[in-house]
């Protein structure tokens, strides 16, 4: 199948800067043969008065990197539609970085022989509110237990500008609850109480730490240099402990406000020691095999 080359974009300078989308049809019809979406999945190009936030009843908003970047694919992958929903936020609140952590943590965990649900979606990341846009925030995720990823670039220039609307149906999710995709964004997600972490789990977070380590050399390897880096710094900004009285205790680094950590709907229950499920992107989607633009990244499914 040839490749498909999407038109030029606008460049930097010539985008509006009140946020209006930057998608036209010309666009969108490119990004349906370049992805393959079906012409049963309905779009629509926003308005120019039209946000993230303000998609017509009965329609969603996506970005279209989810699906260049990090292949998401028509029906949307079920386990991040379920996401958004337990969280109570809407998809185009979400972050690209939040696709990309659950893309190629399904990938990981196929690889390990395992399942990635939702619990465990949760457990090996963090959900952190991002820089404030108007009178909202992004939210984003924090991989955790050390686990890395790379083979990926981390920043898309301008993502936010390229979003459209999406009718919400089976054709775009599935057979998921259609009143379960949320449109309004809120200021905050909802909070889930944890539950205490078993065995299976602690067992779960080292087989992806390991795998991720042996997939991702490079990448761990600077994960650590900036670790060693950024502590340097702590300890170099550091009060001496004679001018606070205080007891000596690890420098405390600022970062993000951690929303929530290790959440658990009181509604999943249930064996999460399955290792026979595999997630998918959509109809037939392999989460071993992540496209981006033409170019692979390949799990070991050993």
């Amino acid at each position: 199948m040839r490749k498909i080359e999407m038109p030029w974009r606008s460049s930097s300078r010539s985008l509006a800067r009140d946020g209006r989308s930057g998608m036209t049809e010309d666009i969108v019809i490119a990004l349906r043969e370049r992805v393959g979406i079906s012409d049963a999945v309905k779009i629509l190009v926003p308005l120019p008065d039209q946000r993230p936030m303000d998609a017509p009843p009965g329609w969603f908003c996506l970005y279209e990197c989810f699906l260049t970047e990090f292949g998401i694919r028509f029906p949307v992958l079920p386990l991040l539609l379920e996401y958004a929903y337990e969280r109570g936020v809407a998809l185009s609140q979400l972050t690209h970085g939040v696709v990309r952590h659950m893309v190629f943590s399904a990938a990981l965990a196929k690889a390990a022989g395992m399942k990635l649900d939702r619990e465990l979606f949760e457990r090996i990341t963090d959900l952190r509110a991002g820089v404030k846009e108007g009178g909202f925030k992004r939210f984003h995720t924090s991989m955790k237990h050390d686990i890395v990823f790379g083979d990926h670039r981390t920043k898309i220039h301008h993502w936010t500008r390229y979003y459209f609307f999406v009718k919400v149906d089976r054709a775009s999710v599935g057979d998921f609850d259609p009143s379960h995709v949320l449109t309004e964004w809120v200021q905050e997600p909802g909070r889930i109480v944890p539950r205490k972490v078993n065995t299976t789990l602690k067992e779960k977070f080292r087989t992806l730490r390991d795998l991720s380590r042996e997939t991702w050399a490079d990448a761990f390897a600077e994960t650590e240099r900036k670790k060693k880096e950024k502590k340097g710094k702590a300890i170099a900004i550091a009060i001496p402990l004679w001018k606070t009285g205080l007891r000596k205790r690890a420098p405390a680094l600022v970062d993000d406000d951690i929303l929530i950590s290790d959440p658990l709907s009181k509604r999943m229950s249930g064996d999460f020691s399955s290792r026979t499920v595999v997630a998918s992107t959509g109809q037939g989607g392999d989460m071993s095999i992540l496209e981006s633009g033409g170019d692979g990244v390949t799990v070991p499914s050993g």
